[in-house]
């Protein structure tokens, strides 16, 4: 969608107040229900239980939906980040890393066992957050850490942090970053 949240079946795209609608993704066999969006560099990805889609066009008159690469898609929408040159997410499967010009990867095979064990429900509730360069991903179980500083996958675990919802402060004026969560 672009514009205001009027979005009509047959927009009027001279008026400044309507926005577009796309279909691409129902009618497509990995369609199905959309579970995140994300914006990343200058692009727009959608995110179904079973693909990733990327927006493609200048102009909603030629705005359409193209699948991307062959990408498991995601479980949680608050477990996709963007960071940097990279764009993470939870999948049924693990955690997802695409670096652009390099790929895309589960990256999560070191905590295969601690992911494998969440429930359906746990994985729908997971959420996450990134605060100096750590990606956090959070379920109402447990917690898991992954490191973006290092060239290798490093991921760590983290105990009592069983939180509901979290957000990390943006550093400014020398003070460094925090989590703030509720349970």
């Amino acid at each position: 969608y672009r514009g205001s949240p009027y979005c009509p079946a047959a927009p009027d795209l001279d008026n400044p107040n309507h926005g577009t609608r796309n279909g691409t993704i129902a009618q497509s066999p990995a369609g199905g229900r959309i579970t995140g969006l994300v914006s990343h560099g200058d692009r727009v990805y959608v995110f179904t239980g079973g693909n990733v889609w990327v927006l493609v066009g200048d102009e909603p008159i030629d705005f359409s939906l193209q699948p991307w690469a062959n990408t498991p898609g995601c479980v949680a929408h608050r477990t996709i980040k963007s960071v940097k040159d990279r764009l993470l997410w939870l999948a049924e499967d693990g955690v997802y890393m695409a670096v652009e010009r390099q790929g895309i990867a589960r990256i999560s095979d070191r905590v295969k066992n601690t992911l494998d064990a969440m429930t359906d429900a746990e994985r729908a509730a997971a959420h996450a957050v990134v605060c100096d360069e750590r990606y956090f991903l959070m379920w109402p179980t447990g917690s898991v850490v992954f490191d973006l500083r290092y060239p290798e996958p490093t991921w760590s675990k983290n105990t009592s942090w069983n939180w509901r919802t979290s957000v990390c402060s943006v550093p400014y004026a020398g003070k460094r970053s925090r989590i703030f969560a509720g349970a």
